[in-house]
């Protein structure tokens, strides 16, 4: 409710200052994406998420659509992120489904570790436009080795797929590049996921160094046909 508020309160504002044939002129819908948090539950405790002190909470279906109808008119994008890993939602199919009755594209930001028990739902949607696997997240699964090996090959395999079936858009994120608060096992698993990438999309150049080389507006490399990597700081 206080997202719907806020929309409107900055529309209204903006057609009092620009007017609305100005408005009208530069786009039919004013704003580029809006988020919405399906979820504030998440299975991993990042710490680069900030601390959530609400209760947990998770959007049932008449009040995801009851959001969709009233920011519809204002966008023609919605991010189903903003704390929480938005897969765990136990109605996602139906989530994505009314994204799509309302016209609307989504863009969904995850861990990547439930997405072979969601694959099926994320593949059949025609309304999902881009996931964002964040790799960093790694860091606090499992430390061994052959588990993050693991997770990898998954996410790797299901942006195969992706990119294969569908018109979806798969950005792999790397954002704990800051190498003065990197550890030893922290680097060395960035290597090995870089390692893996390169040969995974049969590469021939380094990741690092091209990941190293790009400018502050520029948002990644691409892998693949519809997949790219970005790297960064958190």
């Amino acid at each position: 409710e206080y997202i719907i508020r806020t929309t409107r309160s900055i529309y209204k504002r903006f057609h009092k200052i620009l007017g609305g044939s100005v408005l009208s002129s530069l786009e039919s819908k004013p704003f580029k994406r809006i988020y919405i948090e399906i979820t504030n539950i998440c299975n991993l405790t990042c710490s680069f998420c900030p601390n959530l002190y609400r209760s947990p909470k998770t959007m049932n279906i008449e009040e995801f659509r009851t959001v969709l109808e009233q920011i519809s008119p204002y966008t023609d994008y919605v991010y189903l992120h903003v704390k929480g890993e938005p897969l765990l939602h136990p109605n996602l199919e139906e989530i994505l489904f009314l994204c799509q009755e309302y016209k609307l594209k989504v863009n969904i930001t995850t861990n990547g570790t439930l997405l072979q028990d969601k694959k099926k739902i994320l593949l059949s949607s025609s309304a999902l436009r881009q996931i964002n696997i964040s790799l960093h997240s790694f860091e606090f699964q499992d430390s061994e080795p052959q588990a993050h090996d693991a997770y990898l090959l998954q996410v790797i395999e299901t942006s195969m797929e992706f990119r294969d079936k569908t018109n979806t858009i798969t950005a792999l994120r790397l954002w704990n590049l800051d190498k003065a608060n990197l550890t030893a096992s922290l680097l060395e698993k960035n290597n090995r996921t870089l390692h893996q990438l390169e040969q995974s999309f049969h590469l021939d150049y380094s990741i690092a160094e091209k990941l190293s080389s790009l400018s502050n507006r520029e948002k990644g490399i691409k892998l693949s046909q519809l997949v790219n990597v970005q790297g960064g700081y958190c």
